[in-house]
């Protein structure tokens, strides 16, 4: 089993902090993850990173995401 937690905060309604783990014993993953996030009217830009120090797969990864609502 992978556990993921995490939380998300918004300040206001265009400003994300994001914070979370995975735990994952069996494939020995135990690291934080960071995220953010800016929204203005329909457009919301996402970023997320995993900083980690081990050779977990997605060590040092940041992923980007754009979404637009029409």
């Amino acid at each position: 089993i992978v556990y993921n937690f995490g939380a998300e905060y918004w300040y206001g309604s265009f400003i994300a902090l994001r914070a979370g783990y995975i735990y994952d014993q069996d494939g020995e993953i135990k690291t934080p993850t960071l995220g953010a996030g800016l929204a203005y009217q329909n457009l919301q830009i996402d970023v997320a990173y995993i900083p980690s120090t081990s050779d977990t797969p997605l060590s040092n990864t940041a992923r980007y995401s754009v979404t637009g609502r029409f």
